[in-house]
């Protein structure tokens, strides 16, 4: 299959991602969506721009969003690309809130020779391990406030715990939650998301284990496509590289705080 193939794959199943969390409204080729449960938190809340806008028109058109935002009562506006924007058609003033975001897939093949250890527990999350599941997303915050973590993590259990859409596992080393990674397959299609492992436990395999035992689970359920993102910042991506996954391609966010 010939990547141009691959690449609406992706960004349909991401979509489907999205409304698992958040009501969707379209509107003129822009889909906004919102997660009113935490209407703080910049990837359940935000506008998709369908289509390429010209410079001018970029312009025009964030600043009409900042302005529908506002009277709307929120502080930011987050927009998502489907595909990578030239940094400079972004008005110069907004564009330190710029940041790609590169996709990958897990070829199969890759997979299976990907290296495993042994004495992990990979599970899905239950009522039974949602404790562990809310202390490991405390130890792996980044940067955010400690009230904001728990009612993000209370949000996106309320759907790990729910007969459809996504999970989330865990990976347990001497039953300690070391590793977590959301997973979600429409059937023939499957992305993990937020795959993260405790700052302690990094550099020694539980990564790799994780995303293996995963994607293994998504090849055997009969997907043919498994790809994870990670934006051009996040030193994850060179780890993606180097187990020999394959870049598709580029999408743009842009946060604008106010």
């Amino acid at each position: 299959m010939m990547i141009e193939e691959w690449i609406p794959r992706m960004h349909q199943l991401e979509e489907e991602y999205y409304e698992e969390f958040c009501e969707r409204t379209d509107d003129q080729g822009v889909s906004r969506y919102q997660d009113d449960l935490i209407h703080d938190m910049y990837s359940h809340n935000f506008t998709l721009i369908r289509e390429p806008l010209a410079k001018d028109e970029l312009a025009s058109f964030i600043e009409r969003e900042i302005e529908r935002r506002k009277q709307g009562g929120k502080d930011f506006l987050m927009l998502k690309f489907p595909a990578a924007v030239d940094h400079t058609d972004i008005p110069e003033r907004y564009r330190d809130g710029a940041t790609d975001i590169e996709y990958y897939r897990l070829p199969l093949v890759v997979v299976q020779r990907l290296p495993e250890r042994e004495d992990l527990e990979i599970i899905r999350v239950s009522e039974l391990l949602l404790d562990e599941a809310a202390e490991l997303d405390e130890l792996c915050e980044d940067g955010e406030s400690l009230d904001f973590t728990q009612r993000r993590f209370q949000r996106r259990s309320q759907v790990y715990l729910s007969d459809s859409g996504p999970d989330q596992y865990l990976a347990l080393l001497d039953w300690e939650a070391v590793g977590s990674c959301d997973f979600y397959s429409n059937g023939t299609t499957c992305t993990l998301e937020d795959f993260t492992v405790d700052p302690e436990y990094r550099r020694q395999g539980i990564g790799t284990s994780l995303l293996k035992s995963l994607a293994l689970r998504a090849y055997h359920q009969g997907c043919d496509l498994v790809f994870l993102t990670a934006d051009t910042k996040e030193t994850a991506r060179e780890m993606y590289r180097k187990l020999g996954f394959e870049k598709m391609t580029e999408s743009t966010e842009l946060l604008i705080k106010f």
